[in-house]
């Protein structure tokens, strides 16, 4: 085995960490594939819509020993997939010796209203939300309303595939190295020193004045403040956030 190990992240959808998958990528030398690549509208969306159609365990395992051949990095949303689909690629990967991560976000009020903005808005990420967001403030494209309503539902659902995921690493005994959005980019100057200190766990060794660490320094965010004005029932999904007992 190279001294190098790929990393499969596991995460919800909107808990941030953007520049810091860039930098895991631009560091590692296994091969990148599409963020969330088993997504059913992504690279590998075929092996999830075919697991949801056929149930085939033995199918899928065996698409993803081919797929996971060469031990590309990943990133994987796992709420939004079914559970033996994730199941078995945690399996897989661990087998071929990644490093196992778990990024979430302590304040999850602010990962779900932004969770809500993007769904309604249709911007996932900066390249879109600067696409999208001048389309919104000019008129020309109407978000669709924040459902406000579904609230408790997905944020039950995102706590239950959470847990899902921490015990079945526990019981499997597969290491995970836990990642927390807001420690990782705490304003105290430390983000490269803690950033380098995650992707030892890859077996690569970053100086602190590697260039590749200037993605941190380079991060943007979407500016997403800008239309919130623009987005129908954002009341209504501030009060709906602030009712969840977290």
């Amino acid at each position: 085995m190279d001294r190098q190990r790929p990393f499969l992240v596991l995460t919800l959808r909107r808990t941030g960490g953007t520049s810091l998958m860039a930098f895991m990528a631009r560091v590692s030398d296994a091969r990148a594939v599409e963020h969330e690549p088993f997504n059913t509208d992504r690279v590998w969306g075929p092996i999830t819509r075919a697991f949801r159609d056929n149930g085939d365990l033995a199918a899928l395992e065996s698409a993803l020993d081919r797929l996971l051949s060469d031990r590309p990095n990943i990133k994987h949303c796992h709420e939004i997939i079914p559970w033996p689909v994730t199941q078995a690629l945690i399996r897989a990967c661990a087998a071929r010796g990644y490093a196992v991560y778990t990024l979430t976000r302590r304040d999850e009020r602010a990962r779900l209203r932004s969770l809500f903005v993007a769904m309604a808005t249709g911007a996932w990420g900066a390249r879109q939300a600067a696409l999208l967001y001048p389309q919104i403030i000019a008129g020309t494209r109407r978000p669709a309303p924040l459902r406000a309503q579904a609230v408790p539902a997905r944020f039950a659902k995102d706590r239950a595939a959470r847990g899902q995921v921490d015990a079945f690493l526990a019981v499997e005994g597969i290491p995970a190295h836990a990642i927390v959005f807001e420690d990782l980019y705490a304003r105290d100057g430390r983000i490269a020193e803690r950033a380098r200190a995650l992707v030892a766990h890859l077996g690569v060794d970053v100086s602190a004045d590697d260039p590749r660490l200037d993605v941190f320094a380079q991060a943007e965010g979407q500016g997403t403040g800008a239309i919130l004005p623009y987005l129908a029932n954002l009341d209504a999904l501030d009060a709906a956030l602030a009712r969840l007992e977290i």
